[in-house]
């Protein structure tokens, strides 16, 4: 019987693509702010600065989108102002360790 495949290997699962391309940077993102989250204190929030207020837009937008898939209950705000781009991310009234 003829071998159809080269070889397995195994790898990090941030290095398999998206089913349809798009989102793999704010999946990795996601990914590190749940893990965090697992650590952070429920009095304490996380503090992600991005380079622009699009940049913010489209990574709340993401994330909000990534947590409600995997049923991760976080509460959101942002701030936009002297030139800073901030997201705050805490655990929400129904977050599960």
């Amino acid at each position: 019987m003829e071998q159809v495949y080269k070889s397995i290997t195994e790898v990090r699962a941030e290095e398999m693509p998206s089913r349809n391309g798009k989102g793999q940077r704010w999946q990795q993102l996601a990914t590190e702010l749940t893990l965090r989250l697992e650590q952070t204190p429920e009095s304490k929030a996380l503090r992600i600065e991005f380079v622009n207020k699009d940049e913010l837009r489209k990574g709340r937008a993401s994330l909000q989108k990534w947590f409600r898939k995997y049923g991760v209950s976080v509460v959101t705000g942002q701030l936009v102002e002297n030139g800073s781009a901030v997201l705050f991310v805490k655990r929400g009234p129904d977050y599960k360790k």
